[in-house]
């Protein structure tokens, strides 16, 4: 599910930039990099805890949605960039 909650988040910011949607169920290495780069991204610390606006728990509770989908990635054998930081502890 986590996966799924990922690429639909990033549809909705692909529509608005007129950008082709992803499906969760056939990505590509590409599709699948760009996304290990956005969790990456949203792993880090101030992306996480939104510049400490939301809860300690709202935090884990993303974090916990983010490892999901990086491991559903693996799962399915796409390769890691080996430039992301965020994603070592996953």
């Amino acid at each position: 599910m986590s996966l799924k909650q990922i690429v639909e988040e990033h549809n909705v910011f692909a529509k608005l930039f007129r950008e082709e949607p992803m499906d969760y169920r056939n990505l590509t290495q590409t599709q699948a990099t760009k996304l290990y780069y956005r969790i990456d991204s949203d792993l880090s610390p101030e992306h996480l805890h939104c510049d400490g606006e939301i809860s300690a728990a709202q935090a884990m509770k993303r974090k916990l949605v983010l490892d999901k989908a990086v491991r559903d990635l693996d799962d399915q054998d796409f390769r890691r960039p080996t430039d992301v930081y965020n994603l070592e502890y996953v």
